[in-house]
């Protein structure tokens, strides 16, 4: 955390802030699982690579690895996807799996309120590569780069939850709106 900027980052699932990543399966020793459709998945990022896929064995395999290796699975079966990667329906997919999240591990809903009005990014600097720079930031000279889908996905959460007209302070809709017309498409 950098609070003398107001910036939480977040990486490696046991790191600091590290439970808002996809891949954390595990946070203070309690698994991060998540129910969904009467299933459980173990991490978020199982279901967000699943709900990418509408065939059903496709999920499954996915659903019986962990979040790297489930991802790993999807990109095997990447012509079989029905959502395309960075698409609305992919970040809309993503704000799914974030309040799912939060909703059944009321401990990361109260740690995300503790977080304030600060900037959340998921840092990639270690790992510029594939869609990094889509749903994360990496800080280059001093300067962050990238669109941090994933880090206003948790502030828009957050403000949801609050129930304010915070940082966002709009409906989903509204939310994929600017994501799509003004943090990707917008020189800064």
């Amino acid at each position: 955390m950098n609070s003398k900027e107001g910036i939480i980052t977040f990486t490696k699932s046991f790191l600091p802030y590290g439970w808002m990543g996809n891949m954390a399966g595990i946070y203070d020793g309690k698994p991060l699982t998540i129910e969904y459709d009467n299933k459980i998945w173990k991490t978020s990022e199982n279901l967000f690579q699943a709900m990418r896929f509408s065939d059903t064995g496709i999920q499954g395999l996915i659903r019986k690895e962990n979040g790297y290796n489930g991802k790993k699975v999807a990109k095997r079966f990447k012509d079989d996807m029905t959502v395309k990667p960075l698409s609305e329906q992919d970040v809309r997919n993503m704000i799914k799996c974030v309040l799912l999240k939060v909703e059944q591990h009321p401990n990361l809903k109260k740690m995300l309120i503790e977080t304030g009005e600060k900037i959340i990014i998921e840092d990639v600097t270690q790992r510029i590569g594939g869609t990094g720079m889509f749903w994360g930031s990496a800080k280059l000279n001093q300067h962050w780069i990238g669109h941090n889908v994933l880090g206003h996905v948790w502030m828009f959460v957050r403000d949801d939850i609050q129930s304010q007209t915070g940082y966002y302070g709009m409906d989903e809709d509204d939310f994929i709106e600017y994501i799509f017309d003004r943090i990707l498409y917008t020189e800064n």
